[in-house]
């Protein structure tokens, strides 16, 4: 799934249903870096 930065709201919310995500990233012209959440 991709989210803008600025849905964190959302994506906690998902979190707090139980979804379980392996791992977050953020995408940039250089490349993708793994977000500390």
């Amino acid at each position: 799934m991709c989210f803008p930065l600025d849905r964190k709201a959302l994506v906690d919310d998902l979190i707090d249903d139980g979804v379980v995500l392996t791992g977050m990233y953020e995408a940039r012209e250089d490349g993708f870096f793994s977000l500390v959440w």
